[in-house]
């Protein structure tokens, strides 16, 4: 006998091999659920429940925020990018002219419709760390709590009401709390590495700095490098001397830090005096009088611009090497009429020769890698870094 295929026609029809027709097969237990048909009900099922769920999933996912799922126009992005470089830049070589530009582009793009809270946030954070910069609390301020209002997950939220605090330890307490609420918690990070570094928590300073440098762009890391390098020092050898520990907080130092930090940490002015516990004021007046310090210069109490502290260190270099001739190694007639490497200081300078020296050794550098910024202040952290590249060449 000739088998006949066994071949689908409807879920509840057979055909069998042995009928002369095919012969209706009662459907099995619970109104026609065939395997087809339960395999099929089963991912309809599925389906139906797992729809809401995943919709659930993709907005509530910390990944796929209002942040990712709105488009943001590419010039938009390279707006943010370009003045977040520039607030970090200002940092290092201010410039007030930088900030008003910040700022106006920050109104553009507000303007301009940004599609989400998130990124409105973020413009508005880097308005009021401008405005802050400026010297203008009060609108940074009314800036924090609008940034508050769209979207607490911005870093710059608490980097600027840390920055308005007066109190260090609210400072700390701020930024402590904002990094359970942020995502991109780099800029939290690196604000808190300073107020450890100021309080001379260096371990806690160094794994803040490391744990930024994990999230921030390279020219953060290029930057703050020096300063991160000096907390792993000072790690398990932190400066003894109260003076020194109190100068290195400082963003601006002056005349007197500068010499009372030489003189506590070095012996470079065994020349001038032989006791380096010398109040600020005896050490000025000393030094002045050997031509260590420019007279009409800054007094004790005034910042000191890099200018005069190029005119100290190149006479601090000419003992260490014996050699009067490098005070005026760039000087006479002909330079006069020269053109200058570095484009913000001139022949005529007083301290011409004095920044093209310590520049040429690498004991001072080109902040932007072309302009020296004779009058800007350095911070104490900044000049300690200085001092200790002396001693690494001059033992």
């Amino acid at each position: 006998m000739n088998t006949i295929p066994i071949r689908s026609i409807e879920p509840s029809f057979v055909a069998e091999a042995d009928s002369p027709r095919p012969r209706l097969v009662p459907p099995q237990r619970g109104r026609g659920r065939t395997p087809d048909n339960r395999l099929r009900r089963r991912r309809i099922r599925l389906l139906r429940l797992g729809a809401p769920i995943l919709v659930f999933a993709i907005f509530s996912c910390p990944g796929l925020t209002d942040r990712t799922l709105t488009s943001i126009t590419p010039r938009a992005l390279e707006d943010i990018k370009s003045m977040d470089l520039a607030l970090l830049e200002y940092r290092f070589t201010p410039d007030t002219q930088s900030l008003e530009t910040v700022e106006e582009r920050c109104k553009a793009l507000l303007d301009s419709g940004l599609p989400n809270r998130e990124y409105r946030a973020e413009v508005l954070g880097l308005m009021g760390t401008a405005l802050f910069y400026k010297g203008d609390a009060e609108n940074a301020s009314r800036t924090a709590a609008l940034i508050d209002r769209e979207s607490q997950a911005e870093p710059r939220l608490y980097t600027i009401r840390a920055l308005l605090a007066r109190d260090r330890d609210k400072k700390i307490k701020i930024l402590t709390d904002g990094l359970d609420k942020v995502e991109r918690t780099g800029l939290v990070h690196l604000a808190l590495a300073e107020l450890w570094f100021d309080a001379g928590e260096y371990r806690k300073a160094l794994a803040a700095f490391d744990q930024a440098f994990l999230a921030l762009p390279p020219r953060y890391r290029e930057l703050y490098r020096p300063r991160r390098d000096m907390a792993f020092q000072f790690m398990d050898n932190p400066p003894g001397n109260a003076d020194t520990r109190e100068i290195l907080a400082k963003p601006e130092i002056t005349v007197g830090d500068v010499i009372v930090l030489t003189a506590r940490e070095t012996r470079y002015f065994e020349s001038v005096t032989s006791d380096p516990n010398l109040p600020a004021p005896s050490l000025y007046a000393l030094l002045l009088a050997k031509g260590y310090l420019r007279e009409g210069g800054p007094s004790p109490v005034d910042p000191m611009p890099r200018k005069d502290i190029a005119y100290l260190l190149v006479r601090v270099l000419a003992f260490l090497e014996n050699d009067p001739g490098l005070l005026a190694r760039y000087g006479g007639s002909a330079s006069l009429t020269a053109a200058s490497p570095v484009p913000d200081i001139q022949p005529t300078d007083y301290f011409y020769n004095a920044a093209l020296v310590l520049v040429e050794r690498e004991i001072m550098s080109l902040p932007d890698g072309k302009n020296f910024f004779p009058g800007k202040a350095m911070s104490g952290a900044d000049y300690y870094a200085i001092l200790k590249k002396l001693k690494s060449l001059y033992r």
